[in-house]
């Protein structure tokens, strides 16, 4: 999210997928490393369980020199001063003039805006489409994953 948030809006779709996609990865690899000829059998199975321990303590690890994502700095602390420091850290040049403006212009848009329900965005026409194949994708990923097929066998 945090990397979705601090990206150039001309890469903000891309950079936010690309946490879809290494989750993806993420469970290949368990299931890679929880086979039964890597970590899977009983005498390592507390490794398999402290393994996933390692991203997370390198995330740690790296988090303080993350500064704080721009867009949250300028549209809901309204500091455009540390947001100008993050951009600039972020972006690593000091001219960061037109992308403030960008997101000034985007709390200008959703001011006013009142938070939707969940049931209020299949009325929206304008991302009922979207919607509805993040179900459809996120409910074929959920139904066709390899624990249904290995409880069978086990039979």
């Amino acid at each position: 999210m945090y990397f979705g948030e601090s990206a150039p809006k001309h890469l903000r779709g891309a950079v936010s997928l690309s946490s879809a996609v290494f989750t993806a990865f993420g469970v290949v690899l368990g299931q890679v490393v929880g086979l039964r000829e890597v970590l899977g059998s009983e005498p390592y199975w507390e490794y398999l369980l402290a393994s996933n321990a390692i991203p997370g303590f390198i995330q740690l690890l790296t988090l303080p020199w993350f500064p704080e994502s721009p867009r949250y700095l300028l549209i809901d602390r309204k500091d455009k001063e540390a947001c100008l420091n993050a951009l600039k850290r972020l972006r690593g040049c000091e001219d960061q003039g037109s992308e403030l403006e960008e997101i000034l212009e985007e709390e200008a848009q959703s001011r006013g805006m009142k938070p939707r329900q969940p049931w209020e965005l299949f009325t929206d026409r304008a991302v009922r489409f979207q919607l509805l194949i993040i179900i459809v994708v996120s409910s074929a990923m959920q139904l066709c994953g390899n624990d249904s097929v290995r409880d069978f066998t086990n039979v």
